[in-house]
């Protein structure tokens, strides 16, 4: 940078400390873009509104760089008088300058009337004239004294334009700030013409230029005092008074710098309210506006102006609460675990974020400002609310989880049912519910009316009423099933002797115990469902399957019974027929007449039986099941095996169907014709032989006293004989511990009988031949003992065949 040394020399101490200084609009009408990044490096964003911008305006030359050098600091670079005139600024040069209270920004603006633009200045003073009119508050007009009233010289010309272009700026706006055109009057001798007299030269001259412009409809009555207001001020010669312009130049940089002085230019009412850290957008828009010869537009451009930093600003602010969503969904979303307090770290993410945006966005339009804030708010309830989503779903889970836990360990025990049901239900549902609506609670912040848990909360509802309706059942289950056994038990104990020994009042015995049993335990479950809560349809539900249930208890019972038929037939018989007082019965000599009348009373009081087990009778009258009846000494079907005419509900009654019992009765007839004909074969044998006479024994055993002798003195000392005495004796011994006697017993009776018969029948032929041999009569039949028994054995055979033969108990 260059300076004229003889302006400087002595005053650079006393001036406000220079700054750097950058171009705004080079020489080719480009936007330089760095105006951004200086403003950041000298923190000039932290400004606010807390600034105001001056821009100088005048012909080549005439010192307009050196001027603001001087009042505000900047180091604009000025011309070097001794090397010519020429141009030294170009385009728009932007420098900071200000104290601590009150920042500046300078515009030093490419003089006008240049010969290096030549025929294009135009076009070029149009653009920056109307660049730096709407971008600052105070315009300075650097005018030698002697253009004024000169049209080309005082840049008249360059006025017209000015007005003409601040009415294209007020056209879409009214009641905005002012513009001040501080005129600065150069070379002028105060003693030759008055500053109030060039002033008020100006001021008519400025009224004649606003009446020549052509004016919108709108502002056809206006004043130039409508748009701008108008300061005078000049600067003596500095060559020949150097000191009177020194001092002057200092007094007017006091009324820049200086709030107090009592004629400060850089007043409020002249304010633009672009913030700081929006300025350079804001001059970037416009230029381009300019450039595009489109209608500028201020309000609009400072409209677009906060949105566009709103927007800015909005974004920066939605970044403060990063670092938190991404901690929440880690741990909501990636680890599937609740975050403890969501509600209130997302209020105070939220609150952070839209605090931050108001403290940077105060600045702008309060419209814009608002709109964006509540957008920011929107955005941000948005994130929130989608982890929120994730996070209630968590809960739900978690709320799911607990109530299954809680089931399971409450009702662990399957073997037995809880009387106390009801109570812990009721702990579990809510215990469930208050664990969630907690939860939820902790995870919902304020300002976001769209959160809500009330369709999860009844969903859960609905599902812990399901998942307890199930326990329910299960219990109640648990419970039918015990009471089912208890039934059975009950009914075993009742019953036991009444089936084991049926009589002809079995049924009523069986009607009296089932009721009241039925009764008992339709009190106990009534009172469990009371107990259980339910409802009446369940209630009597639950009665009709007991109902069910101790019917089926009952048929089950008796169906055990009634497979057993035909040993309860056979052993009603045995008791009947072969027994007598216990002990088997012995048929003696002429007792034929009572084994037949003995034998149809036992067959035909056993018979009598199959009716009595082949239908449940817990009504006292069933004429229509009844499938055997006695008919004199007999039982007869009284079906043929059809049941057609009976109905579903009937048939459960029946226990022995009609074939079923045709073939145990055909059975049973053909065990009692053995049992007696060997009645009548007992009574035959007693009739046909007696007992052994004394002698008879007596003379067996001294025939047989060698034997015995042998046994005695000689068998034992045998090891062999007494080797199979020895297993004689341990097979006895087994059989006497094994309790096999009884079968053995059993198998040999029948051996035994035919033996003793036969026994007894030798036994007699040989008492038949010593009589006749005693009475020395001669006797040819026995003359062959080998052929006599024969022919007396068949003769007896066909007499005990025609005498055994059993009555007939059926057609």
């Amino acid at each position: 940078l260059t300076r004229d040394l003889d302006v400087l020399d002595g005053m650079e101490s006393s001036l406000v400390t220079t700054r750097p200084i950058t171009q705004v609009i080079d020489k080719d009408l480009n936007f330089c873009h760095e105006l951004y990044d200086k403003c950041k490096e000298v923190k000039f964003e932290d400004k606010g509104l807390n600034y105001f911008v001056v821009a100088v305006l005048g012909c080549q030359s005439t010192g307009k760089s050196t001027l603001l050098n001087l009042l505000f600091g900047t180091e604009f670079e000025v011309m070097e008088a001794r090397r010519g005139r020429s141009q030294t600024t170009l385009g728009v040069w932007m420098g900071f300058s200000g104290s601590e209270r009150e920042s500046v920004l300078v515009f030093d603006v490419e003089g006008t009337d240049s010969k290096e633009r030549g025929e294009e200045h135009g076009i070029f003073e149009r653009k920056t004239s109307l660049f730096s009119l709407a971008l600052s508050e105070v315009l300075l007009l650097n005018l030698w004294t002697t253009d004024v009233g000169r049209f080309e010289g005082a840049n008249y010309g360059l006025l017209k334009t000015v007005f003409d272009l601040n009415l294209q700026l007020f056209t879409k706006q009214t009641g905005g700030p002012k513009t001040l055109l501080f005129f600065i009057l150069r070379d002028h001798d105060a003693e030759e013409t008055p500053l109030e007299a060039l002033a008020e030269t100006l001021r008519g001259d400025m009224a004649s230029l606003w009446n020549d412009i052509k004016k919108p409809a709108k502002f056809a009555d206006s004043s130039v005092h409508d748009f701008f207001d108008f300061e005078f001020t000049s600067l003596p010669h500095f060559k020949f008074a150097k000191k009177q312009w020194m001092d002057e130049v200092k007094l007017l940089q006091d009324r820049f710098v200086n709030p107090d002085n009592e004629r400060f230019i850089l007043k409020k009412e002249y304010k633009i309210d672009v913030p700081a850290d929006g300025f350079s957008t804001y001059a970037e828009s416009i230029w381009d506006t300019i450039q595009s010869e489109k209608d500028l537009d201020l309000p609009s451009q400072r409209h677009m102006l906060a949105i566009f930093r709103c927007d800015e600003i909005s974004k920066d602010a939605f970044a403060t609460t990063q670092k938190v969503q991404q901690e929440l969904t880690e741990k909501i979303v990636n680890s599937n675990e609740i975050a403890e307090d969501f509600g209130a770290v997302a209020n105070e993410a939220i609150n952070r974020a839209i605090d931050w945006y108001n403290a940077r966005a105060a600045r702008y339009e309060e419209e814009v400002v608002s709109q964006r804030r509540e957008e920011l708010r929107e955005r941000l309830f948005a994130v929130f609310k989608a982890l929120f989503q994730t996070q209630l779903q968590l809960i739900v889970t978690a709320s799911k989880r607990s109530l299954f836990q809680s089931i399971e360990k409450e009702f662990s025990d399957k073997t037995k049912h809880r009387i106390d049901f009801p109570v812990v239900a009721e702990t579990i549902q809510n215990s469930t519910l208050d664990f969630f609506t907690q939860a939820a609670e902790k995870s919902v912040y304020p300002g976001d009316d769209s959160l809500s848990f009330k369709s999860e909360k009844e969903a859960l509802i609905l599902e812990i009423e399901r998942e307890l309706a199930k326990v329910k059942a299960a219990q109640l289950k648990l419970f039918l099933d015990q009471t089912k056994s208890a039934i059975i038990t009950n009914l075993q104990k009742t019953l036991s002797a009444t089936l084991d020994e049926p009589s002809k009042d079995m049924w009523k015995h069986v009607r009296e115990a089932y009721n009241n049993t039925k009764e008992r335990f339709d009190q106990e479950v009534t009172s469990v469902l009371t107990v259980f809560k339910c409802s009446e349809e369940e209630t009597q539900s639950n009665l009709n399957f007991l109902s069910e249930l101790e019917f089926n208890s009952l048929r089950s019972l008796l169906e055990e019974k009634a497979k057993d038929i035909q040993m309860i037939l056979n052993d009603t018989f045995k008791s009947r027929f072969d027994l007598q007082d216990g002990v088997p019965r012995k048929w003696g000599k002429g007792e034929e007449e009572e084994v037949k009348r003995l034998f149809k009373q036992s067959a035909v009081e056993s018979e009598k039986l199959l009716d009595l087990y082949s239908v449940i009778r817990l009504n006292e009258e069933l004429p229509n099941h009844i499938f055997f009846r006695p008919e004199g000494d007999q039982v007869v079907p009284v079906r043929d095996g059809t049941f057609s005419e009976i109905d579903d509900a009937s048939k459960k009654l029946i226990l022995i169907s009609s074939s079923e019992g045709k073939k145990v009765l055909s059975q049973f007839r053909t065990q009692a014709q053995m049992a007696y004909k060997s009645a009548m074969q007992d009574v035959e044998r007693a009739t046909s032989t007696g007992s052994i006479p004394m002698y008879v024994l007596i003379l067996g055993m001294v025939l047989g006293a060698n034997e015995i002798w042998w046994v005695l003195t000689t068998g034992l000392t045998n090891p062999f004989f007494l080797f199979f005495l020895i297993l004689c004796g341990g097979g006895a011994y087994a059989i006497w511990t094994l309790n096999l006697m009884p079968v053995i017993l059993t198998i040999a009776a029948p051996i035994q009988q035919e033996l003793q018969n036969y026994i007894q029948y030798r036994l007699g032929w040989l008492e038949q031949q010593t009589a006749a041999f005693t009475n020395n009569v001669p006797n040819k039949s026995a003359a062959t003992p080998a052929s006599a028994p024969v022919q007396k054995e068949e003769k007896k055979t066909e007499e005990v065949e025609s005498k055994t033969e059993a009555p007939k108990t059926e057609q």
